[in-house]
């Protein structure tokens, strides 16, 4: 049961390592209390393990002992019950009412019956007990060796008893001579009390070393936490006053040669960061200054060109209603000229340019009223509209000897600003006109498709190279034609504001240009 108990307390030193070796990978970056408490644990655990392995050899050298043990001591048992057996058959032999060998078969036998545990018995040919100095039940004995017919060792065991039998025959009779094993169950007894006083010597040794050990590791632990803990106080403390004081950390306040070659390293650092601060300070002093006189400088320019803007854009209104009166006149002048006299193809092309240069007019007045001016919505007749714009850049077609071919479905209404829709019509056709191959028609289109209304406009012309660049300010596809490049990028705006999807297609020498229009409220 002591021995059980021992290997059931290794076992649980062993689970122990195993915990420890858990905790030890959750422990990775650990502070220094715990790293010593490991160190601690691990030592405990090895001393354990060393009597774990220590108790087990001294078990398997007590079952050796043992064994070793048993296996003289029924060799010695059966030689001595060998030659016992040879004496008492040889009387035996002699014995015919012969006193004297009677008697010495009577000293043979209480010689033997000294010991215990010996005990002799006779048995005739009908198996009846002639003589019996056992102590065990004659039935039981019979019963057991009833079936030996031959000499030699028997092993028996009565109940708790376990006995070793030497039988051996003369004539008809059975002689048999035992010892009960009772004398090596307690020397097998002695024999592990022995083993079990030296595994608790040897635990109580072992424990007394661990505690010694533990304890002396506890005060080497709190003596080394205490001054550790005090040089890295001092540190921490020093570190976060650095930044703002910029003092040393006196090496003589600390314990350790590591930390004070630590703070050996950060006073270096200490005086490089007080001359760099010292070098920023200068520079930040001297950059208040530039950034004071460049921001007056940029006050000043700022004010400038606000004043640059305003002029210009005073200039341009100014210069937008100078132009707006010349072309007024023009185009009055030439409707009454065409009124009284027959129309002259040189006035033709006067009016499609005067045409040409209202359409930027009206370009350059929506650039420079959109910020500030509002152009409501309202219903009203595309159809209506549409016509109205083809019939009034009718005369600029003619000029350039173009015409127009328009499928343009009535009575179209649409939510849509009046202004805005002029720019996007008119700068379309203006383009048409511009970019059409000479002595062709320009196509157009007007219809609706359930909640759409499609304008679509197409001329026959040079392929378009860069279709996703038409609508960019100022870019032109062909430099040759002159412009602005100001009128597709007024109608991508426009668009975008109010939601116009805009296709263009140029393929087989067409360019088609296609905008879907919600109908709106």
């Amino acid at each position: 049961m002591f021995l059980s108990n021992i290997l059931s307390f290794c076992a649980t030193i062993k689970n122990s390592a195993f915990k420890g070796a858990f905790l030890l990978r959750f422990l990775k970056s650990s502070s220094i209390g715990q790293s010593t408490i490991l160190v601690i644990i691990f030592a405990a655990i090895f001393a354990m393990t060393s009597a774990f392995v220590v108790i087990y050899s001294e078990k398997k050298e007590m079952d050796r002992q043992i064994l070793d043990m048993k296996k003289s001591y029924s060799k010695a048992e059966e030689e001595k019950l060998f030659l016992l057996n040879s004496r008492v058959v040889k009387v035996l032999k002699l014995l015919v009412n012969d006193k004297l060998v009677e008697k010495e078969l009577n000293l043979i036998i209480n010689a033997a019956l000294k010991s215990k545990n010996s005990f002799i018995f006779i048995l005739n040919e009908d198996k009846k007990f002639l003589y019996n100095s056992s102590s065990l039940n004659e039935d039981d004995l019979l019963e057991k060796i009833s079936n030996s017919n031959k000499e030699g060792f028997l092993e028996l065991n009565f109940k708790d008893q376990q006995a070793t039998i030497y039988v051996s025959f003369l004539n008809d009779y059975m002689i048999g001579v035992g010892s009960f094993l009772k004398d090596l169950d307690s020397l097998v007894a002695d024999k592990k009390e022995e083993s079990h006083k030296k595994i608790t010597a040897f635990i109580l040794k072992i424990s007394t070393l661990t505690l010694v050990l533990y304890l002396v590791g506890i005060l080497k632990y709190r003596y080394l936490t205490k001054e550790i803990s005090k040089d890295l106080k001092l540190l921490d403390n020093s570190f976060k006053d650095a930044p703002k004081s910029y003092d040393f950390i006196d090496e003589k306040l600390l314990s350790f040669e590591e930390f004070k070659e630590i703070s050996l390293h950060a006073n270096k650092m200490i005086a490089k960061i007080r001359e760099k601060n010292r070098d920023l300070t200068l520079l930040n002093t001297n950059l208040e200054k530039m950034v004071e006189e460049k921001t007056s400088e940029l006050k000043e320019s700022n004010r400038y060109t606000k004043e640059l803007l305003k002029q210009q854009d005073h200039f341009v209104n100014n210069a937008i209603h100078e132009i707006n009166t010349p072309l007024s006149i023009m185009l009055t002048n030439i409707e009454l000229h065409n009124l009284k006299m027959p129309k002259s193809p040189y006035l033709t092309k006067i009016e499609a340019a005067v045409k040409v240069l209202e359409n930027i007019y009206e370009d350059l007045g929506y650039i420079v009223k959109k910020q500030r001016t509002s152009y409501p919505k309202e219903f009203f007749d595309m159809s209506e509209f549409l016509t109205q714009r083809v019939a009034y850049f009718h005369d600029v077609a003619e000029g350039n000897d173009l015409t127009f071919k328009a499928k343009i479905k009535p009575n179209i209404k649409i939510y849509f600003s009046p202004v805005e829709l002029q720019r996007v019509i008119d700068n379309n056709l203006s383009n048409a006109i511009k970019y059409a191959q000479a002595k062709s028609e320009i196509e157009l289109e007007l219809l609706e498709r359930d909640e759409y209304i499609y304008f679509v406009i197409s001329n026959l012309g040079k392929p378009i190279k860069e279709p996703m660049k038409l609508f960019q300010r100022y870019y032109r596809e062909h430099e040759a034609r002159g412009g602005f490049g100001l009128g597709l990028n007024i109608v991508k705006e426009i668009c975008d504001e109010n939601s116009v999807k805009i296709i263009v297609d140029s393929k087989d020498g067409k360019i088609i240009f296609s905008y879907i229009f919600q109908k709106g409220e």
